[in-house]
């Protein structure tokens, strides 16, 4: 018997559209083909038996079915689902994808070869991104095996990641994948100038070669979508004053609260780590060591705080603090709460009797990776340069308003401190008043003192508030207060005395009160005035007499002002003094030898030596002492000397008398003796300051020296 022979036939694989291709498109992140081929094989054999041939031998067929698949996917993968409503997992999107200003924001996305053979992809990014935008990416991506094994690859080292590819390189790059094998690509993208709220979008483009040479194929592609958001924390800081501060009061103290809350408002919010609330006391204001409390500080771990040395004063202590450490989710808020006293070393700060106290808010970000960190400030103070929320907020967040609530998105408001300060001040409005020595209605002193308000509260409106006393010295008993005392009031300080009507004003225990007479009080912030007058007479004290008179200005709390301080005055006393002038008359002398030419020499009180039928020149001064601060004339002033004072001994020589009067000289006649009995001129009026000169000659007579003698002894 011969040996049996077997042959077999090999059918090579053809191309996929020689074996009735199929596809199928699912959800944009997968594209699949199935390929049928048949290899039906029977054996046949020939004999002979005894030399004659038989008939061939036809075996039975044997059929082997050949399926060939080529199937890719490309699926987004980052966890969007908590972001966005609807989201799905593992799909076609990377929905919202958080990214800090100035940050980078990661796109993961898994490109898988489903099939049963070995395909390339062409990756794309350009169907959305300029070439400058392609700068700003950076791809990486590394091959993995079922299993999570990574690949060997010719072009990948076995765990190594085929890394910072740029966006430009990686368009149009291409990545072989064998059977089952998948790639986990992440395409990093480096946002600039980008603000909150803000979204960008990105595109991602897989092509299977294999379905590109396929004839009847599906779709090549396939495209996934990313889009970002840039979120960061928006504080709103509203920060309020619970008690003003009274510079009068030593021991006052005024309480601020600030809440800084993380608004979520807005689309772009997001949580916030580890921020900082600072504030720096403006001028004048002092912190109240150990006064900085937190409360409500949700999600914060350890904050800390540090006071004073952070400030911008620009006294000798920079007062201020910084709490730091503290955590906000998105709608959680801390308060703040801290007391401020005034800083004695610092008065410039409390020109304007108020002060605004800005507060602000800092979180950094940033610092990661190839993110430099920068710092966002957040500040009530729009203006100052203090913040940079114009960088990195959109125009629809982040106003800042003063003493009213704040609105819109991170809206910010602070609120102006009050500042109470009390003061008066009291000043005489007249220099030294002038009486004569006896005085009448019109020729009184009239006295005035100024009491003003130089603070910013009312005063008076209350019973104690303001009070003065007047009281003389009793230095002369025949020089007193006469009259009613009275106090005219003016708003605005401008107009004085003459603000209105004088209002009688009484005394109790000789304190007067001004809410007796001025219940409304003295205006505030206004230098309102009081004017106080009173009257000083005198009942026939002697010429150049005096007396001082003291108004003292009493100040109170009134029994109600705030934290019952009393308004300071610098000098509460003011001392007037009432002299008496009037008619001064002074006679002087000197010798006329020859009784022709006038005085030989000057003028004085001292004795003169004359012999008989010489003659003397008398000199009589009458002055108005009286000055410019009372204007008084003399009327009617009337100079006489009798001739009895000198007609014994000597003769009046006629036609000498003048007068002269402020200068301007006149020559008076004489009546005849046997008419007059005296020398007499009247000059009407004297006004103040002024003189009036009565001068006139005598001669001396023959015997006026003539000696009895003495008679001799025995």
């Amino acid at each position: 018997m011969k040996p049996n022979v077997f042959k077999y036939s090999v059918l090579s694989l053809g191309i996929v559209a020689a074996m009735g291709v199929t596809g199928i498109a699912n959800a944009a992140t997968e594209q699949s083909v199935t390929g049928t081929a048949l290899i039906e094989n029977t054996a046949t054999a020939t004999y002979s038996v005894e030399g004659d041939k038989q008939t061939d031998v036809i075996s039975n067929i044997v059929t082997i079915n050949i399926e060939e698949i080529a199937a890719f996917s490309l699926i987004a993968t980052n966890e969007d689902t908590g972001v966005t409503i609807g989201a799905v997992a593992d799909d076609d999107k990377n929905e919202q994808v958080e990214v800090i200003p100035t940050g980078i924001a990661a796109y993961n996305h898994t490109l898988t070869n489903a099939g049963n053979l070995t395909d390339t992809y062409t990756m794309a990014l350009l169907s959305n991104k300029t070439a400058a935008q392609l700068d700003n990416i950076s791809v990486s991506y590394i091959i993995y095996n079922v299993g999570g094994i990574p690949a060997i690859t010719s072009d990948n080292a076995l765990g190594v990641t085929v890394a910072d590819l740029s966006g430009t390189d990686f368009d149009t790059s291409a990545i072989t994948l064998e059977a089952s094998q998948y790639a986990k690509i992440v395409i990093n993208e480096t946002t600039v100038g980008n603000k909150g709220g803000e979204t960008q979008n990105l595109t991602l483009t897989a092509t299977s070669n294999y379905f590109t040479n396929a004839t009847d194929s599906p779709e090549a592609d396939v495209t996934n979508t990313s889009d970002l958001i840039t979120k960061l924390p928006v504080f709103g800081i509203v920060k309020t004053v619970t008690n003003p501060l009274d510079l009068n009061n030593p021991a006052s103290k005024a309480a601020y609260k600030i809440v800084v809350t993380n608004d979520n408002s807005g689309e772009y919010a997001a949580d916030a780590i580890d921020i900082s609330i600072i504030d720096n006391l403006p001028a004048g204001l002092k912190l109240v060591a150990g006064s900085v409390k937190s409360t409500d500080a949700t999600g914060t771990d350890t904050p800390a705080v540090t006071e004073n040395g952070n400030g911008a004063g620009s006294g000798s202590d920079d007062d201020g603090f910084v709490y730091s450490g503290i955590n906000l989710a998105k709608d959680e808020s801390v308060t703040i709460t801290f007391e401020v006293t005034k800083d004695v070393d610092e008065d410039e700060g409390f020109e304007t009797l108020t002060t605004v106290n800005h507060a602000r808010v800092e979180v950094t970000l940033g610092g990661v990776g190839d993110v430099a960190q920068y710092t966002v400030t957040d500040s009530t103070d729009g203006t100052g340069g203090g913040q940079n929320t114009g960088t990195y907020y959109t125009t629809l967040g982040d106003s800042q308003v003063l003493d009213i609530d704040a609105s819109g998105i991170g809206g910010d408001s602070t609120e102006t401190l009050t500042i109470v300060q009390r003061g008066l001040a009291i000043l005489s409005s007249s220099d030294d008043k002038e009486v004569p020595t006896t005085s009448n209605a019109t020729s009184i002193a009239t006295h005035t003192a100024v009491i003003t308000n130089t603070g910013n509260q009312v005063e008076g409106e209350i019973a104690d508030e303001v009070t003065f006393s007047i009281v003389d010295s009793e230095t002369n008993e025949l020089i007193n207060i006469d009259g009613d005392v009275t106090i005219a009031y003016d708003a605005d300080g401008e107009d004085g005395a003459a603000a209105g009507d004088p209002t009688t004003i009484t005394a109790v225990e000789g304190i007067y009160d001004i809410n007796t007479v001025l219940s409304g009080g003295m205006a505030a912030d206004a230098d309102s005035t009081v004017t106080i007058s009173y009257k000083v007479a005198s009942a026939g004290a002697a010429l150049n007499d005096f007396e001082t008179t003291k108004v003292t200005l009493i100040p109170g709390n009134g029994n109600g002002a705030a934290n019952n301080s009393v308004p300071t005055v610098t000098d509460p006393i003011i001392t007037d003094t009432t002299t008496v002038r009037g008619l001064t008359l002074l006679k002087t002398q000197a010798l006329d030898a020859d009784c022709a030419d006038g005085a030989d020499g000057a003028f004085s009180q001292d004795d003169v030596a004359a012999t008989p039928g010489q003659c003397v020149v008398y000199k009589i001064l009458a002055t108005n002492t009286f000055s410019d601060l009372s204007s008084f004339s003399l009327s009617d002033v009337v100079i006489s000397e009798p001739f009895t004072n000198f007609d014994t001994n000597a003769d009046y020589v006629e036609e000498s008398a003048t007068t002269t009067t402020t200068g301007e000289e006149v020559t008076i006649t004489v009546p005849a003796f046997k008419d007059t009995d005296a020398i007499t001129t009247t000059v009407t009026p004297l006004v103040f300051a002024q003189t009036a000169t009565l001068q006139y000659s005598i001669k001396i007579k023959a015997n006026a020296a003539k000696v009895t003698p003495t008679p001799a002894g025995p």
